[in-house]
């Protein structure tokens, strides 16, 4: 049985999908990548997708299964920019929200520092929820917070690539590189 707010994100999803694609999805029997990603962001409720969409609790969630060393090191959190300036950071790192996707920000103090411009960008994520944004459902509700986090890199002047896994059935089924 539909859910209301399922319907909802149906016909958000539909609508969407047709104008970045022009032509209708299947999303009853998806074939294409594009496809089975917006059926599963209608029809898969699996309650880990709330724990691995908040950075934060996915970091729990690895560190008591795997250990510390798969992730990388927390410097700090805020539920305020201006507690930013109080942590103890190196030259370059990340700041991340904790409840959104791609909200993140490069800092390298010779070149992007942590200036009003980067704390106006924090603000802003702070401010709505990245369901509000995209309607990604495990994204619901989560708390706001701001993560600065260590740069893993073997290439300390550039930085880092990064690497999305994308999973269906317990299937590889893409990986992606950006920069």
């Amino acid at each position: 049985m539909w859910h209301f707010q399922q319907l909802r994100d149906y016909i958000y999803f539909a609508k969407r999908y047709k104008e970045f694609n022009h032509r209708h999805a299947n999303l009853l029997r998806p074939r294409l990548f594009s496809e089975k990603v917006v059926n599963r962001l209608i029809y898969d409720r699996n309650p880990y997708f709330k724990i691995y969409c908040d950075k934060l609790q996915c970091r729990d969630f690895i560190k008591d299964r795997l250990g510390d060393s798969y992730i990388p090191l927390t410097l700090g959190t805020a539920i305020h920019p201006d507690e930013l300036g109080q942590l103890k950071t190196p030259r370059r790192w990340f700041l991340k929200a904790s409840h959104g996707s791609g909200w993140f920000r490069y800092i390298d103090e010779a070149v992007q520092p942590l200036d009003e411009e980067a704390k106006t960008e924090a603000k802003s994520w702070l401010s709505k929820t990245y369901y509000d944004v995209n309607r990604e459902w495990g994204y619901r509700g989560l708390t706001p917070r701001l993560i600065a986090e260590q740069i893993i890199t073997d290439m300390p002047e550039k930085p880092p690539l990064e690497v999305h896994f994308y999973f269906f059935s317990g299937n590889l089924a893409m990986c992606r590189l950006l920069r």
